[in-house]
């Protein structure tokens, strides 16, 4: 009789355990049963594609040699002249005063005495 009760036990624990993922204990503490807990998503809608911009499309589209040869000289040029703005705004940042360049001697006039006509026309 004692096996026949422990198969009975047994076959009842394997229908339990077979039921579903969760446990009996968790099963009454969540309030429910397995079916509830597993929710199936629906897949999402997609619009339709947007159309790709003017721009885009004039990109994608080829150019021949000598449109694509212009095209990477203006790009050049106009960052050679990107370049130049950066190079002429840092040089006017830098620049002495007017009264500073007036002290300084050229390199022409190294070594040459200055006479007092000379020294009167420059004041």
């Amino acid at each position: 009789m004692d096996d026949l009760a422990a198969t009975a036990t047994a076959a009842a624990d394997q229908d339990e355990g077979s039921s579903g993922l969760l446990s009996k204990e968790l099963m009454e503490e969540l309030g429910g049963d397995e079916g509830e807990l597993l929710t199936v998503r629906k897949k999402k809608v997609k619009g339709q594609a947007k159309a790709p911009s003017a721009a885009v499309i004039q990109a994608a589209t080829k150019l021949s040699k000598t449109k694509r040869k212009k095209l990477v000289q203006l790009e050049a040029r106009k960052a050679k002249e990107a370049r130049r703005d950066e190079v002429l705004q840092s040089l006017e940042a830098q620049k002495l005063p007017q009264a500073h360049l007036n002290l300084m001697y050229s390199t022409a006039r190294l070594g040459h005495k200055e006479t007092l006509k000379e020294r009167y026309h420059t004041s």
